[in-house]
């Protein structure tokens, strides 16, 4: 055993540990040759937590493009987005749908876009399929 490691065994020896929330964990541990009791209640942050899986916003934007049947505009998408997301900046799902639509999309999930200008002149854009070259 390395001489850092020694010391660390020394210097901090717990007599119980449970990776949920310890109220009736460690009593007490030797830290610098002191007993130090410990009565503080705390949630362990490091113990697994209980995710629920959400559906992100670039999850939800290729999900729009793809079952939009006349295709949609970077606005049209923002304003979705605005409405599903509402704890979410309206500043940042913006930037996301502009690096998302129509480049990041295409390179990492393979969209194909049809590109059409609408009456005032926005991109519409429709999605083609999947391209499954490589």
């Amino acid at each position: 055993m390395s001489k850092n490691a020694k010391n660390a065994t020394e210097i901090a020896t717990p007599e119980i540990a449970t990776p949920e929330i310890a109220t009736e964990t460690v009593k007490t541990v030797m830290v610098h040759g002191q007993k130090i009791e410990l009565t503080r209640e705390f949630v362990n942050p490091f113990a697994e937590k209980e995710r629920k899986k959400a559906t992100g916003v670039i999850a939800t934007i290729a999900s729009l493009i793809e079952n939009s049947a006349d295709g949609m505009t970077k606005g049209a998408v923002l304003e979705v987005l605005a409405n599903v997301f509402p704890d979410r900046s309206v500043k940042a799902m913006a930037s996301t749908v502009n690096v998302q639509l129509p480049t990041r999309l295409a390179s990492d999930k393979k969209f194909t876009f049809t590109t059409i200008l609408n009456e005032a002149g926005e991109k519409v854009y429709k999605f083609a399929g999947i391209d499954n070259k490589e």
